[in-house]
């Protein structure tokens, strides 16, 4: 992966899911990976630094806050975007509070999707957002 490349891991145990943020967060200029299993994305965060992690809340074996809690020391410029079913959930409220960006409900839109890349895309280029009205 190349450094200057906005880099992003998209971990969710719907395999539908990872495909739809994959194919969205490309045509916004990011180099996507994608797994359903919390192991796979423990190595990866060993091997490379992430700019996005997107982290669904709700997954069989390690929910998104406890990968959350482990990797804010292993991914330090990474922004983390939690992603639920369950918006209502303590879980989402323990993940904003452990230092998540921002947590998206599903369904949500692809629309939402890039705007929360284009503004960390911004801050990571030095740029300040601009907000829509």
């Amino acid at each position: 992966m190349n450094r200057e490349e906005f880099q992003v891991l998209v971990v969710d145990d719907e395999k539908n899911i990872c495909d739809l943020l994959k194919q969205a967060l490309e045509q916004a200029d990011c180099v996507v990976k994608t797994t359903c299993e919390h192991r796979q994305v423990l190595e990866w965060c060993k091997q490379f630094q992430f700019d996005a992690i997107f982290l669904d809340i709700k997954m069989p074996g390690m929910n998104g806050v406890e990968l959350l809690k482990i990797l804010r020391g292993m991914q330090t410029r990474a922004a983390f975007v939690m992603i639920t079913g369950f918006a209502g959930s303590e879980l989402v409220d323990e993940s904003l509070s452990c230092g998540a960006f921002i947590c998206l409900s599903k369904p949500f839109g692809i629309v939402q999707v890039l705007d929360v890349i284009k503004t960390l895309q911004e801050e990571k280029a030095g740029i300040e957002p601009v907000m829509a009205d």
